[in-house]
C-alpha cells in the first residue's frame, strides 16, 4: 500500500538519504547525491511531500520512500510564489498514480497557503519527461512566455 505524507527533519537518517537519492537520480542524473545534513537542510526550507510503499520496508522496518515532490515559497514585490522542484517517482512505480496523487497534494497546499501561482520546469525536448510534461498540462499548468536563464558557478576547490 502506498501512503503519503510530509518529509520532515527528524525523519531524515540513512535509508531516508538512500532512496531520495534514488529518486534524484531520475530528476537530475548527473548530480551527486545529497548528504543528510544537506537532505535535513531541505526538508527544513521547503515543503517535502513524498509517498511510502509499506510493503517494501528497509532492514529496520521503515517503509520505503517511491515518489516525492518539493516547492518552495517566495514572498515577492508581486506575490507569494510557490515552486515546484524535483518530482520523481521510482521507475518500478510508474504508472500507479503516484506522480499525480503527490502534485494534487502540493497543490492543495499551495492553495492553502495563499500562493499566487506556482511555476516548474520540465524539459520538453527530454523524452524521459513527455510523462510527466502530459500529468502538468492535465493538471492545468500551462506553458508561460518567458525565458529561463541560468548563471551556473564552478565549484571553488579547495585549498590544500
Amino acid at each position: 500500500m502506498i501512503i503519503y505524507g510530509v518529509l520532515y527533519a527528524p525523519d531524515v537518517d540513512g535509508e531516508t538519504l538512500l532512496d531520495m537519492n534514488g529518486l534524484l537520480a531520475r530528476v537530475s542524473p548527473k548530480s551527486p547525491p545529497v548528504s543528510r545534513t544537506v537532505l535535513v537542510g531541505i526538508v527544513t526550507e521547503t515543503r517535502v511531500f513524498v509517498a511510502r510503499d509499506t510493503e517494501k520496508t528497509h532492514m529496520r522496518g521503515s517503509p520505503r520512500i517511491v515518489g516525492m515532490a518539493l516547492i518552495t515559497g517566495r514572498r515577492l514585490m508581486t506575490g507569494y510564489k510557490g515552486y515546484v522542484d524535483d518530482v520523481a517517482v521510482n521507475e518500478l512505480y510508474g504508472g500507479r498514480g503516484i506522480g499525480r496523487h503527490l502534485m494534487e497534494m502540493l497543490i492543495a497546499y499551495a492553495r492553502d497557503m495563499g500562493m499566487k501561482h506556482l511555476e516548474l520546469t520540465s524539459n520538453p525536448n527530454n523524452p524521459e519527461r513527455a510523462a510527466a510534461i502530459k500529468l502538468y498540462e492535465s493538471l492545468g499548468f500551462k506553458p508561460h512566455h518567458s525565458r529561463l536563464m541560468r548563471l551556473r558557478f564552478e565549484p571553488v576547490p579547495s585549498k590544500p
